[in-house]
């Protein structure tokens, strides 16, 4: 015989607050004081609560909740991570869930409260929003399993986090740039904050050391992974004298901006210009002349973060919290030899 549902009724008994305090818990609803929210947490997990929700998605099969941190479009990487994810959860048998944060690259508390109450899901999956030890904690109490992909630092002490190597890939794309006989070579990094973009420019920094190249500050620019930041910034560093004769853009989307922003000032790829970017979407191999990149296996990023979440909710310990996939560089035609009057 199934022990009797405990009821909020209950909750509220134990905690020592009112039904409707426990259902704004419950709701995510940010008029509630954190000492107050956390002890109705801890209450529901010790009485073992589990709202109609949670019952009901006890019946069926696993569902994870994954948050785009781009809360105005998919771009390629998220569209290639989110299939690497799809293709995952239809062999394990899992169900999707896709959300967005409610702003870019944030979530709130409230928000993230609300859906998984909402959807009953059993783990979530974050793609590169901030996510804080606030949001992580809500999660861990409420015994959700979590994994994030690119987060914008490494210091959570739960959950997994999955990304590439970005900083050897930052190395191989510059020393492949050296090798072809550039020697002032330009960077449209990434955001400053996030953790992806100075690993890459990092690697950028290594190539030229070993191959005693003086660091530049004057060439590097930071902006978003978007083409119109590569577009702005690429055109800044194609304006200096003498400028750069080759440049790599920390992403395939900020590649293309620099592409069309030396099209602009009547420049030539390769032969006026070499440009290398990162990710290898779609979008490089569509390019004019198709784009040498630094591939980083997206999907399988998205099907790792699947298989680490699943993990999780089986109850298995988890004995790796980062896991790091192999980039490698893929050699198109947008690279060649400096001209000789630049």
């Amino acid at each position: 015989m199934m022990p009797p549902r405990v009821t909020l009724t209950e909750v509220a008994e134990h905690a020592g607050v009112s039904v409707a305090t426990v259902s704004k818990v419950l709701n995510g609803r940010d008029d509630v004081a954190d000492a107050t929210r956390l002890r109705v947490e801890q209450i529901m997990n010790t009485l073992g609560y589990q709202s109609r929700t949670e019952l009901r998605s006890t019946k069926k099969r696993p569902s994870v909740l994954l948050i785009l941190g781009n809360a105005d479009t998919v771009d390629l990487y998220s569209a290639s991570v989110l299939d690497g994810m799809l293709t995952e959860a239809q062999k394990q048998d899992v169900s999707i869930t896709v959300c967005r944060a409610p702003a870019p690259r944030q979530i709130n508390l409230t928000f993230l409260v609300q859906e998984v109450t909402r959807g009953g899901h059993d783990g979530v999956v974050v793609v590169t929003p901030v996510f804080t030890d606030k949001d992580l904690a809500y999660l861990v109490r409420r015994k959700i399993a979590v994994a994030m992909i690119d987060p914008v630092d490494l210091t959570h002490s739960q959950g997994v986090s999955v990304g590439a190597t970005n900083w050897t890939g930052g190395l191989t794309a510059t020393q492949y740039l050296i090798e072809q006989g550039h020697r002032r070579i330009g960077i449209v990094g990434g955001p400053q904050a996030r953790l992806v973009a100075r690993a890459r420019l990092h690697g950028y920094r290594a190539a030229l050391e070993l191959a005693q190249i003086p660091f530049d500050p004057v060439v590097v620019k930071y902006g978003p992974f978007v083409a119109e930041a590569g577009r702005t910034l690429g055109g800044e560093l194609l304006d200096l004298n003498p400028a750069p004769t080759a440049i790599f853009a920390t992403s395939d989307a900020a590649a293309l901006g620099v592409m069309a922003a030396a099209r602009e000032r009547g420049l030539a790829i390769p032969a006026d210009l070499s440009v290398i970017g990162f990710d290898d979407t779609v979008a490089a191999t569509l390019a004019v002349p198709p784009l040498t990149t630094i591939r980083q296996p997206l999907g399988e990023m998205g099907a790792e973060a699947i298989r680490a979440v699943l993990a999780q909710v089986r109850g298995e310990e988890v004995t790796v919290r980062r896991v790091e996939l192999n980039t490698e560089l893929v050699v198109r035609a947008s690279v060649a030899r400096p001209h000789s009057t630049r």
